[in-house]
């Protein structure tokens, strides 16, 4: 294996293989190594690339693309984290996959983790509810106000769905469930964390089971 250590690369080393790059960041020496793995393949050599321990802070907002990396054409390659978590950040609510594999052949990944910076859902408890109003109050559990928060400054919305048992509002499974069923999201702060007031497209599903 041709070894590539993603920590000790240098601006010179991945300029080559990536000319856009102008500065060392950690999207560009990841892909760096990604696009070094790829000359070697070319060239008949398999490569090993090494990921450096703990956790990765990627700024995914300055990728014009899709996903945050490009993996293409790589063969005989393998990704060895050490307790590794790649850490995607973005502007706003403009959310990265996390790589884009295509055209790979013995392509191997261990020991490592995705994550998102910013949840792309969020979870809480219903407060109160009305059937003839189409209308759900939910609290937001505080582990999601920065996904609100980003929500409200973009202006977007919540979608998806909503379950919870009519008789003690707790959050279940197969229960009244909605999807893409909401007409309107109105969140208020309420000390530290948010409120959401949920208004249905429909009445409120029946549940056999709350």
């Amino acid at each position: 294996d041709v070894v590539i250590d993603v920590a000790s690369l240098t601006l010179g080393d991945i300029t080559p293989v990536l000319p856009s790059a102008t500065e060392l960041t950690n999207l560009v020496r990841i892909q760096g190594a990604i696009n070094l793995a790829k000359k070697n393949s070319d060239e008949g050599k398999s490569s090993l690339i090494k990921l450096p321990k703990g956790v990765i802070d990627v700024d995914a907002s300055v990728v014009s693309t899709s996903h945050a990396f490009v993996l293409d054409g790589l063969k005989d390659v393998a990704i060895v984290g050490d307790e590794t978590t790649i850490l995607i950040k973005i502007a706003g609510l403009a959310y990265k996959g996390y790589m884009n594999i295509s055209n790979c052949e013995n392509l191997t990944i261990d020991g490592v983790e995705f994550a998102q910076e910013v949840g792309a859902n969020v979870t809480g408890t219903v407060e109160s509810y009305d059937l003839n109003a189409y209308k759900a109050v939910v609290k937001i559990d505080p582990a999601y106000n920065e996904t609100v928060r980003r929500a409200i400054e973009s202006g977007k919305s919540l979608r998806s769905y909503l379950e919870f048992h009519k008789g003690t509002k707790a959050p279940i499974q197969n229960g009244n469930f909605f999807v893409d069923g909401f007409k309107s999201v109105n969140f208020a702060q309420d000390g530290d964390h948010y409120v959401a007031t949920i208004t249905f497209s429909s009445i409120i599903n029946q549940s056999p089971i709350g």
